[in-house]
């Protein structure tokens, strides 16, 4: 009488075939979060420049008050939300670099990305886009690699 089934050898094969498969999946997933991430934190940094250009108009056309001590985003103007979902975001050794002159005619605002040396910046100038370093305390702008 024959049986029928599958043998260890079979059954082995098949196990080690999945395994290799969910590993691929899970390697590609993984850059698919860090990619998520980063666009998310772009999309929020895109939204700083209308609240940045609302702090012109209302606080003395000044940008002073777009960056708080410490040279972070300042909590007004609806900033703090925006703060709070880049931070949730961003990795864990990257900040939000927030500067702007002693005049508050420019800010720069920028934040590293999953990458290393990878930045996302926005400035007074109208200018957004991937830079290769934060904001300058000097030319309050950032070095860019991509601009938007």
């Amino acid at each position: 009488m024959k049986q029928k089934g599958f043998t260890l050898i079979e059954l082995l094969v098949v196990v080690a075939v999945i395994g290799i498969l969910a590993s691929a999946v899970v390697v590609n997933f993984s850059g698919a979060q860090e990619r998520a991430r980063d666009s998310r934190v772009i999309s929020a940094m895109g939204q700083i420049r209308p609240v940045a250009e609302i702090i012109y108009s209302k606080y003395n056309y000044s940008y002073a008050s777009v960056c708080a001590t410490g040279n972070t985003l300042n909590t007004i103007e609806g900033l703090q939300a925006l703060k709070d979902d880049i931070t949730s975001q961003k990795p864990s050794t990257a900040t939000i670099s927030c500067l702007t002159d002693t005049n508050g005619t420019k800010y720069c605002v920028s934040v590293g990305l999953s990458k290393t040396g990878d930045y996302y910046c926005v400035t007074s100038e109208g200018k957004a886009g991937m830079a290769s370093t934060p904001c300058s305390n000097t030319t309050y702008t950032c070095t860019w690699t991509t601009q938007l």
